[in-house]
């Protein structure tokens, strides 16, 4: 009892004194409530809006004016892509793992209030910060442009499309594809450039594209577009004399870009050609030097570009061209003898016999004969054939028969396997019985009187004998038979000598060896030579015409027409293949030129 007395002596001063305590204020402090708004959120990338593909990466700072970060995270759309406690940092986001399009980035950081508060410096009271960017994702491929137009302007060729509308682009591609839908060339440009000039256009079918490349190194390709524009071409042409041609064409409406003109001429295989390089625009008309005459020439006009390279266009007009000269419906020209007086021609080929008037080349008559064996007297009076019904005498006027023969009343019969037949303008008719395994004959036969005046044998490889127009020689493998004032034939030994190259004079009794080293005419009836003739280079004799005497001469290009004496040369015209000078006409297989004398 002592001890709670004492106890409560002893306290109740201090309830006392306690009661009369009065505070300062000294150790008061106002707390702000809000927090202060100095947080800042920063990527590396400027401005509000990313543009992203692939992978990418971005440096992130946090700035919170010295208050404790609790947390760091990123957010694309719906899907955290970062989290951590680092106020610095990196983040890398896969866009490939997103759709393209819009997304939205969000970047929250969670620090202090600051506060001061007792919860803030316990951490239970914090403040989320958040700062938002617009991230546009584009990881499709490139989308194609439009071509807008293709059109000549100023003397070349300039395309315009339209610039692409998203990023990422790396080049524009321009092709070009020719009228057969394959590519000719394919330029990368700047990505800054819309339009471009096609300096390698000079005319023709084309087609252009636009592509566009991507930083991957893929490529969109528009649609292809059609253009075209005439190109120069062969608007006509004309034989100038017997050797040359006039040719005019179109010209290129590209300007610019125009280079050259190439018009070249080929004559066949083998046979040259004319090759004409034009460097004027303007210059459209073209004179073609010694053109040949027998053919029909093939020409091809090419435009070139001025920056010509192996990728550039080249565009070609071709076509073939009728020949130099008339057209020519009489052929073939081989088998056929001309009647001059008459103005005729022969025709022997085939089974059929035609009379052709020597001026319009028509047909005037035809006879249908099973025979190829024929002749004819060089003043075209005399006419015989063989058929099956035996020798025939003809009217070359008619064609009908005027005579008939069985060839054992008119010569001794021996083997034989073919037969020629040629015959004097005496009327004299030699006959040539061919014996592939023996020995030839032949016979010279009086038509008129039917006596039987040579009957030889040969054993040469030249199968062939002739008889003169004056009926006063014949002509053997190195033999000249030669008729006597007695009715007699004198035999006379000519070495080397071929009567296949013989060609008998029309107006004088004179022979010539067409293939001779030293051409001379000799007589037909003393075989003396007459007159010698002067040849160039290596010119042969082909063959001594008719109507006029002259002599057609031949070397490996042009055709020599000479005069009759054989020493001043008339014509010189270039001709390909075989050509028949008759009178005045100069005949190839499909066409006749006319000369002038």
């Amino acid at each position: 009892m002592q001890q709670f007395l004492r106890f409560i002596y002893g306290v109740l001063p201090l309830f006392l004194f306690s009661c009369d305590f009065s505070p300062s204020g000294s150790h008061y402090r106002e707390l702000d409530p809000t927090p202060r708004a100095d947080y800042k959120l920063n990527l590396n990338e400027q401005g509000d809006t990313l543009y992203a593909r692939g992978s990418v990466t971005y440096e992130f700072n946090v700035q919170t004016g010295g208050k404790k970060v609790y947390g760091v995270e990123l957010w694309l759309g719906e899907r955290r892509v970062y989290q951590n406690l680092n106020r610095t940092g990196t983040v890398k986001i896969n866009t490939a793992e997103f759709a393209d399009g819009h997304h939205n980035l969000k970047m929250m950081v969670r620090a202090s209030t600051g506060t001061g508060s007792l919860s803030d410096h316990l951490g239970s009271e914090q403040l989320e910060v958040y700062r938002q960017w617009v991230m546009v994702i584009e990881n499709a491929g490139p989308t194609p442009t439009r071509l807008l137009s293709i059109k000549a302007m100023e003397g070349t060729l300039e395309l315009n499309w339209e610039p692409y509308a998203r990023r990422y682009i790396k080049n524009y591609i321009v092709y070009r594809y020719n009228e057969r839908g394959q590519l000719s060339q394919k330029l990368t440009l700047s990505p800054n450039i819309t339009t471009w000039q096609d300096v390698h256009y000079v005319g023709g079918d084309m087609y252009y594209s636009i592509g566009v490349e991507d930083l991957d190194g893929r490529i969109a390709e528009s649609e292809r577009v059609f253009f075209t524009s005439p190109i120069p071409r062969l608007l006509s042409y004309e034989y100038i004399g017997e050797s040359d041609m006039k040719v005019t064409f179109s010209s290129s409406r590209f300007q610019r870009n125009f280079g050259y003109y190439r018009f070249l001429m080929t004559y066949g295989y083998n046979n040259g050609y004319a090759d004409h390089e034009i460097t004027n625009v303007n210059d459209t008309v073209l004179t073609i030097k010694n053109v040949p005459f027998g053919i029909r020439p093939q020409y091809s006009l090419t435009s070139y570009p001025e920056k010509f390279t192996t990728s550039s266009i080249h565009t070609s007009d071709y076509n073939t061209l009728p020949g130099m000269g008339e057209e020519n419906a009489f052929t073939p020209f081989v088998r056929s003898h001309y009647a001059v007086e008459a103005d005729l021609f022969y025709d022997f080929s085939q089974s059929e016999l035609k009379v052709i008037d020597g001026q319009s080349l028509a047909l005037l008559r035809s006879k249908n004969y099973t025979s190829t064996t024929v002749a004819m007297s060089a003043d075209s009076r005399l006419l015989y054939l063989y058929t099956s019904s035996g020798l025939l005498r003809l009217d070359p006027l008619t064609l009908e028969v005027a005579g008939t023969w069985q060839l054992a009343d008119l010569v001794p019969l021996v083997a034989y396997n073919s037969m020629s037949l040629h015959v004097s303008n005496t009327n004299r008719l030699l006959i040539y019985l061919r014996n592939t395994n023996g020995i030839d004959r032949f016979y010279v036969v009086n038509m008129d009187t039917g006596a039987l005046e040579l009957n030889e044998a040969q054993n040469y490889s030249v199968k062939t004998a002739t008889i003169s127009p004056d009926g006063q020689m014949v002509a053997a493998p190195n033999l000249i038979y030669l008729k006597q004032s007695n009715g007699t034939w004198l035999k006379e030994s000519k070495t080397g000598f071929h009567p296949d190259a013989v060609l008998y004079h029309p107006k004088e009794p004179l022979y010539i060896e067409r293939r001779a080293a030293a051409p001379t005419f000799f007589s037909t009836r003393t075989n003396t030579p007459v007159r010698s003739i002067q040849l160039q280079g290596e010119q042969v004799i082909s063959t001594i015409d008719k109507a006029t005497g002259y002599l057609v001469v031949y070397d490996y290009q042009y055709v020599y027409i000479y005069n009759s004496e054989g020493n001043q040369v008339l014509k010189k015209i270039n001709a390909i293949g075989s050509a028949s000078f008759v009178k005045n006409r100069l005949y190839a297989k499909d066409y006749y030129l006319p000369l002038t004398f």
